[in-house]
C-alpha cells in the first residue's frame, strides 16, 4: 500500500493519497529504496497541498530518510517558497545539517536567495510557533537518542557475530 501512496505523491493525486493515508496502514515517514521519504518527494516537487496533507497525517517535518537531507533542504534547494512556509509552520528545523554539513540557510545562501534566507531566519511570530519550535527540539533530541541506540544495537549485534 505504501508504494501506492508514493505513486499518489509523485503524481500529486491528493484524493488517492488522502484515502490511502486514512486507512492507517501506511507509515507516513516511509522511505523508498533510495531512502527518500514521501514528504521529501512532495517538498522537492513543490507540491504544497501534498506537503500539507502529509504533515497533517503525521509526517516528520525534519525526517531525513536515509539521505540525510530534510524536506526543508529539498524545498529550499528548489526555491519552493510556499512549501518552505508550510514546513516552517510545522516546525522544520532551519539549522539541521545535511550529510555535507549544510543547513537550509546555507543552501539558500549558496543559491543567492535572500528572500529565502530572510524567511528561514525569521523568528517565530506566534505563541503556537514557539510551542512548535520547542516540540521540534524535543522531538529532535528523542530522535537523536533513538538513532544512537539503534547504532549501538547494530554494533553490538555485529560484534557478537564475530
Amino acid at each position: 500500500m505504501t508504494k501506492e501512496v508514493l505513486e499518489a505523491v509523485k503524481t500529486d493525486n491528493l484524493a488517492l493519497a488522502e484515502e490511502l493515508l486514512k486507512t492507517g496502514e501506511v507509515n507516513v515517514d516511509w522511505c523508498d529504496e533510495r531512502g527518500v521519504t514521501l514528504l521529501q518527494f512532495a517538498a522537492d516537487a513543490g507540491k504544497e497541498a501534498m506537503v500539507s496533507l502529509l504533515l497533517k497525517a503525521g509526517a516528520d517535518p525534519n525526517g531525513e530518510g536515509e539521505i540525510d537531507r530534510t524536506p526543508l533542504h529539498c524545498a529550499v534547494s528548489r526555491g519552493h517558497t510556499a512549501v518552505i512556509k508550510r514546513l516552517l509552520e510545522a516546525g522544520a528545523d532551519t539549522y539541521r545539517k545535511n550529510r555535507y554539513g549544510y543547513t537550509p540557510i546555507d543552501v539558500a545562501t549558496h543559491n543567492k536567495r535572500n528572500d529565502l534566507i530572510q524567511l528561514l531566519k525569521a523568528p517565530p511570530t506566534k505563541l503556537s510557533d514557539s510551542i512548535a519550535l520547542t516540540a521540534v527540539f524535543s522531538r529532535a533530541a528523542v530522535n537523536s537518542v533513538a538513532k544512537d541506540i539503534q547504532k549501538e544495537v547494530i554494533r553490538t549485534e555485529y560484534c557478537s557475530i564475530l
